[in-house]
């Protein structure tokens, strides 16, 4: 089946941990791994905590530690515990959006993408990367898991239609231009999907999703990069789908389905910030901050 082209092979882990054309070692500095959290994930392991495992044991940077605007461990103090000279702060969020630019520099102090401070172990120089969401690599990013999925469902891309799902909102458009973005970016790739958006909080909504798209197959992917419940609760009971052990349990190994839903077969993949891989993203967001040379 020659439809089973995949997207240029991202880089591998191992591959990644050369320096930069920087003086910045990268197995010298700090990663803090940025999210929103919430109270109700208290002594939960969350995507975010699993990601800092993994890049913890990829054993790249010098430390990577994780922290939470909304449960604990608060973001705050998670810093302050710091020693390395060179601080890198990855807000693990979807887009430049309120949280990004505004609730979380404020909550570590921080005087813009560069703030240089004296810490328990001397200088330090923090920097504010880009959310993970908005990596130019994650077009080709989760291309590669939709290839992946429609394989493993034996469903050729010209039989098949994509909804990639974000959050929305009606007071900013941070979060609607971004999946925007990264529809027509992986509508003008190859291999070649068809492409479409929805979202949470704003039109087109995914309620409307058979609206949205005519094709008899559809892949619902969730552009969620954060902790939550929108990408395993939300997402799916708005399609139509009931989201009990099963559904789980199938969510866990990358895609659920497929459901039929008034003749038409929809295919559930875990949300974007779930996958092991979204280390690769962190390690890139990283690279290319130290490539700006601040």
């Amino acid at each position: 089946m020659n439809w089973k082209t995949k997207p240029k092979d991202y880089p591998k882990i191992n591959n990644m941990a050369e320096n930069s054309s920087t003086n910045i070692d990268i197995s010298k500095i700090a990663v803090v791994l940025a999210a929103h959290g919430s109270p109700a994930s208290t002594g939960v392991e969350t995507p975010t905590i699993r990601l800092q495992k993994n890049l913890s044991q990829a054993d790249i940077f010098s430390t990577v530690s994780c922290g939470f605007l909304e449960q604990e461990p608060k973001i705050s103090d998670v810093l302050k515990n710091v020693t390395e000279s060179e601080v890198y702060v990855v807000p693990v969020m979807a887009c430049k959006g309120y949280i990004a630019n505004t609730k979380l520099p404020r909550a570590l102090n921080l005087t813009g993408d560069l703030t240089e401070r004296l810490s328990s172990g001397g200088r330090q120089r923090i920097h504010l990367t880009d959310p993970l969401g908005t990596n130019d690599d994650l077009p080709i990013f989760a291309s590669r898991m939709l290839c992946e999925a429609m394989e493993k469902a034996n469903i050729s891309p010209n039989d098949a239609s994509v909804i990639i799902v974000g959050h929305g909102s009606m007071q900013s458009r941070a979060s609607f231009e971004q999946t925007n973005t990264i529809a027509k970016t992986m509508n003008n790739a190859e291999p070649k999907l068809n492409v479409k958006s929805a979202y949470l909080e704003e039109p087109p909504r995914i309620g409307d999703w058979e609206k949205i798209s005519s094709a008899k197959h559809i892949f619902v992917l969730p552009i969620m990069i954060s902790d939550g419940h929108h990408g395993r609760r939300d997402i799916p009971n708005e399609i139509g789908i009931k989201t009990d052990t099963m559904f789980d349990e199938s969510l866990s190994s990358g895609i659920a389905g497929p459901y039929e839903i008034n003749g038409k077969f929809v295919y559930m993949l875990a949300p974007l910030g779930e996958s092991e891989q979204m280390a690769e993203l962190v390690i890139s967001t990283v690279k290319q901050e130290i490539k700006k040379g601040r």
